[in-house]
């Protein structure tokens, strides 16, 4: 932002003395910009290097050079965004002040703290109409947006995990890559992410103060008839592409990732995308969300998702619903676009080079068989292919992220439009591998490596374990009756596999010897404890019953084993992060400042009952009959269960139904049902640090008992806990 000022006194030759700079200011003069006296004889005497610099040299020296002018730069600056030209800039690296992050965050919170998100599909078919009147006053033509090359996806299920996984599968090709995804989890930098990592703080501010001052300085003209200022996310999107154009020319992405935010035809992205150029499209597992602005049936649904679908543009679906299906392809017939079913996961196999690059693992079997287009079957002893998210329900996904990476490299392959690292033919010639079944290392090591905080995350708890307990989070932002579905299969999935790896499975010894047998599951219990919340659009009068109707088909499915739900336990508390409103990201040095209880409970709990209610009133499996309350400590001095009086329920939690005889929801067995110290069978937490101080007391408190955390409900909750547990998402 700085540099941009004092561009207007280079001299003429300036640009061929330091080419670096004159790359990096090439959008700089676009409108006059007026100077305080005090900055303007700083800007007349700044000296500037004399020999020939790269860009990594000169713009630090420089910026140094400015800072040292005028102690009052930063507030003016700071203070006068709405003079800036709306052009782009180039990066001057992650050199924010604390100061200054924190004035950016607070404005966003502002502004997602008074977002009203519309009701009516008219609201938003204005909104969208808007856009284009939005991207001119920013400074983001279509002749900008023509440098960016999208991909697009659209869907109600996976679509945010298809995105990272094709941004990673591309940049380990060796594409220069941007991934634009919501909601974030803790930092607002999370949505948009470049070459994998988030975008540098500088870039972050500097893009939201070009854009937001010159849409508050166009507002501020717009009579009562006039558009104002676009909402949260279309502000955004509109920010997130001016960041990626700003970045300079060796740093600007090949390709963008673009996640559809709800729905799909009036979506900000799709105003976006339309005017630049979309390599490929697709739209992931469908189901029933946000009806109220997308539809009341799958066919309604199906066809709002349909409108990223452009003439000429290869779409890639996953299964889906007949009805579903059925309005997805006469919209690809409509527009003119071409419907693609991507071969199954379970269809594709590691040559060797993929092998010997250590990418085979017995964590993902592929247990399926499956005949290709050519004739080909996989067959069972081929490599594994892994996927670093959690979840046999990922490998759609994955299919889908592969084959929208080989159609992305065939079309670069073909066009050599891209100014890219990678040769076109090398891109022609993965893209046909791939395309023939055979799954290349780049594409491998893309899918294993892959992160999706806060979707089917694992996370042990150093705190406890650093007291001798054992608990587990698992974390999932699910948030639809067939999500909750999905992640109850996972999380059970996952609790049986940690269980039978500990040794607790039923299936005995290799001497035979069944006393042994049970004395090593009497000491290596586990326990199962539900941590909920979800925004108050939804019900969970649906989501509740899908979730618990789930576990219970998973404890039937795999009775065989010695973890069976019932939960132990089940909370419900509020999420710090309110109503969608963001919360101050953190750096290292908070991180490591310790959460306490003692964080103000919520003075309205209606919410949290209303949903502990409903799961009280659904059918729960009751504990085996030889359940016997124990005291954690003796429990821990030897693994006989005896009976002794009911422990307090833990500070912060408000006890609701109790399950079994006398046991007031707390004991611990023997057996595959374990009720946990302090924590009643249902509660409603008065705080999520209150919550997490008393699973940790628990796990504690019982050393023999791993205590497995279920976190899910809504991302907002998800985030939470992320930010309680000092596990930083990226």
């Amino acid at each position: 932002m700085w540099l941009r000022l004092i561009m207007l006194q280079l001299q003429p030759n300036s640009r061929n003395q330091f080419p670096g700079l004159g790359r990096t200011f090439r959008h700089a003069v676009v409108a006059p910009v007026s100077f305080p006296s005090e900055l303007a004889s700083s800007v007349a005497t700044i000296a500037l290097p004399s020999r020939r610099t790269t860009d990594a040299q000169a713009i630090p020296h420089v910026h140094a050079d400015i800072l040292g002018t005028s102690a009052n730069l930063r507030s003016f600056c700071a203070s006068s965004a709405s003079h800036f030209p709306s052009g782009p800039a180039g990066s001057l690296g992650d050199d924010v002040s604390e100061k200054e992050w924190s004035e950016v965050e607070a404005r966003l919170g502002e502004m997602a703290a008074s977002k009203n998100r519309p009701s009516v599909s008219g609201v938003r078919r204005n909104e969208f109409e808007l856009m284009p009147i939005f991207m001119q006053r920013a400074g983001l033509t279509p002749e900008r947006l023509a440098a960016l090359k999208f991909i697009h996806v659209a869907g109600t299920k996976g679509k945010g995990s298809t995105c990272a996984m094709v941004e990673s599968i591309l940049r380990n090709c060796g594409y220069r890559t941007a991934l634009y995804t919501s909601p974030h989890l803790v930092d607002p930098r999370e949505r948009i992410q470049v070459d994998g990592k988030m975008l540098p703080r500088s870039e972050f501010a500097a893009a939201f103060r070009r854009v937001f001052g010159a849409l508050r300085a166009a507002a501020d003209k717009d009579d009562e008839s006039g558009p104002g200022m676009p909402s949260f996310f279309y502000f955004l999107t509109i920010m997130a592409m001016d960041a990626l154009l700003a970045r300079s020319r060796h740093l600007t992405p090949d390709v963008v990732v673009l996640e559809v935010g709800i729905g799909g035809r009036l979506d900000a992205t799709n105003a976006v995308a339309t005017r630049g150029s979309v390599a490929a499209a697709a739209i992931t597992s469908l189901g029933f969300d946000h009806m109220e602005l997308l539809g009341d049936t799958l066919q309604k649904i199906a066809r709002e998702k349909a409108g990223i679908m452009k003439p000429g543009t290869p779409v890639l679906v996953a299964p889906q619903e007949p009805e579903a299906m059925d309005a997805l392809k006469e919209v690809a017939a409509r527009v003119g676009a071409h419907l693609v079913q991507p071969p199954r996961l379970e269809l594709y196999h590691l040559g060797s080079s993929a092998t010997t690059a250590g990418i085979v693992t017995t964590r993902l079997r592929l247990q399926q068989q499956g005949t290709s287009t050519n004739g080909t079957t996989a067959k069972d002893s081929d490599p594994e292919v892994v996927v670093g998210i959690g979840g046999e329900h990922m490998r759609v996904n994955a299919a889908l992220a592969v084959a929208l990476a080989a159609e992305w490299e065939a079309q670069y392959g073909a066009t050599a439009a891209t100014p890219s690292a990678v040769e076109p033919a090398v891109a022609a010639a993965r893209a046909a591998t791939v395309r023939s079944l055979a799954l290349t290392p780049e594409y491998a090591t893309g899918l294993r490596t892959v992160r999706w905080p806060g979707r089917s995350q694992v996370l042990h708890d150093d705190v406890a374990a650093t007291q001798g307990g054992r608990l587990t989070f698992y974390l999932d932002g699910a948030h639809t009756p067939e999500s909750m579905a999905v992640c109850a299969a996972w999380f059970t999935g996952e609790v049986q596999a940690a269980e039978k790896a500990a040794g607790g499975g039923g299936e005995g010894n290799a001497d035979g010897d069944a006393q042994h047998s049970h004395r090593r599951r009497r000491r290596r219990r586990h326990a199962a404890v539900l941590l909920f919340n979800c925004m108050k659009e939804r019900d969970p009068a649906v989501l509740l019953p899908a979730l618990a109707g789930a576990l219970s088909a998973a404890r039937q499915t795999d009775s065989q084993l010695g973890f069976e739900p019932p939960l132990a336990a089940a909370v419900f508390t509020p999420m710090l992060s309110g109503n969608g409103v963001l919360l101050p990201s953190y750096d290292g040095k908070q991180l490591q400042q310790p959460q306490s209880a003692t964080v103000v409970p919520s003075t309205d709990l209606t919410w949290q009952f209303r949903m502990r209610n409903v799961w009280d009133s659904l059918p729960h499996p009751q504990p085996r009959s030889n359940t016997t309350a124990v005291v954690a400590a003796a429990v821990a001095e030897a693994p006989v269960a005896a009976t002794v009086a009911k422990p307090p329920v833990a500070r912060g939690l408000r006890a609701g139904v109790t399950v079994g005889s006398g046991t007031g929801g707390w004991s611990v067995s023997g057996c595959d049902s374990v009720r946990l110290y302090g924590l009643p069978y249902s509660s409603v937490g008065e705080s999520l640090p209150a919550v997490l101080e008393a699973l940790r007391a628990a796990a504690v408190a019982d050393p023999w008992v791993h205590v497995h955390v279920l976190v899910t409900g809504s991302l907002y909750l998800v985030g939470d806990m992320l930010r309680l547990l000092n596990k930083p998402p990226l």
